[in-house]
């Protein structure tokens, strides 16, 4: 029998099952602020790890907050694409955690879900948010395993350090696959950032007409949301020192200018400090690009810069749901399973 797909599927079996009676209902019905997490801070780490399972690929990453005795709160998000059925699903699980006896206990406080469905777009019901009550936890093997890099297990999956990945890749010799590489990684970014945006995607993002609308990183820093106009609408995400995950900070600008069937462009740069276990680089993404239809990126490049070098990476790598494209995850389980990137694969 194949063991579980993924750490966030079997914790939140238990807990989706627990959501029917505990949860508050959905993010819309909670009279808060548009983010009201609080950052881990800038000491918190972040592990990686990849998995494929026939047409889905699936990368996951998990940031803990440096733990004051023993106790802290952990990230655990997935990403997973589905090229046979074109359809890109983000999910994030924030919990409170205590490390004990060899067990990670984990207390769950809210969990989003954004629901990416290529070349669908009217189907799309937007990113949610749910809380859970108190009272509720699940616990798992944990093991700090050290070493270089530095891995954890929880239950049956190993994650590497998030900035040993990222030093390997500031190391690859070709310009194409360093830029390729941190192309992923800034859009993993920015689809982390986007979940946080209650119906991102859907029609509930009319509630962000007006003033900036802002929202944190899961470590550090900030983004404003800006939307403005009526047929023919235009969404600037604007980054400050915003951070998910250890070594992957964001400044800069994305903006998209649709009308009512989604079709338009993109424009505007986001930059990158990229800060591996030994060097760090700084690049950034110029969008402008890209051309969009039905939401979806159609044609176009993203425009990259490494260390002053720029290559560009064709739409296609980013988005799965074009006939013929690859899934960006697709390159990463690949860099995995050849030992490229020091990335634990599971098939």
């Amino acid at each position: 029998m194949k063991a579980m797909k993924s750490l966030l599927v079997t914790a939140t079996s238990i807990l989706i099952t627990l959501s029917i009676l505990t949860t508050c209902g959905s993010y819309s019905d909670i009279a808060e602020e548009n983010d009201p997490t609080t950052p881990m801070g800038e000491n918190s780490k972040t592990y990686m790890r990849t998995t494929t399972d026939g047409s889905i690929n699936t990368v996951e990453m998990v940031t803990m907050q440096d733990p004051v005795n023993n106790r802290g709160e952990i990230d655990i998000v997935q990403v997973d694409d589905d090229t046979s059925q074109m359809v890109r699903n983000v999910v994030m699980l924030r919990s409170a955690y205590e490390i004990s006896g060899g067990k990670i206990i984990l207390y769950p406080l809210f969990r989003y879900d954004g629901d990416y469905r290529q070349k669908n777009p009217q189907n799309n019901l937007g990113a949610t948010r749910e809380e859970y009550s108190q009272g509720f936890s699940t616990s798992f093997d944990y093991t700090d395993n050290g070493g270089t890099p530095p891995t954890i297990t929880i239950d049956v999956f190993t994650y590497t350090s998030f900035p040993h990945v990222l030093q390997d890749v500031i190391d690859l010799g070709a310009v194409q696959e360093r830029a390729d590489r941190m192309m992923l990684f800034t859009d993993l970014s920015m689809m982390h950032s986007q979940i946080k945006v209650k119906g991102f995607g859907g029609m509930a993002m009319s509630q962000y007409f007006g003033p900036p609308s802002k929202f944190k990183g899961t470590r550090v820093g900030t983004f404003d949301l800006t939307l403005s106009g009526l047929s023919y609408v235009t969404s600037h995400f604007d980054f400050d020192n915003y951070s998910d995950y250890e070594g992957l900070s964001h400044n800069g600008r994305q903006t998209s200018s649709t009308g009512r069937e989604g079709d338009g462009t993109m424009s505007d740069t986001v930059y990158f400090t990229a800060i591996g276990n030994s060097e760090t680089v700084q690049g950034g993404v110029d969008f402008s690009p890209i051309v969009l239809t039905g939401t979806v990126s159609s044609s176009g490049y993203y425009r990259v810069t490494v260390a002053g070098v720029p290559w560009d990476v064709p739409h296609l790598t980013t988005n799965p749901g074009n006939p013929g494209g690859i899934s960006y995850l697709d390159i990463l389980t690949a860099d995995a399973q050849a030992g490229k990137l020091p990335i634990p694969a599971v098939q």
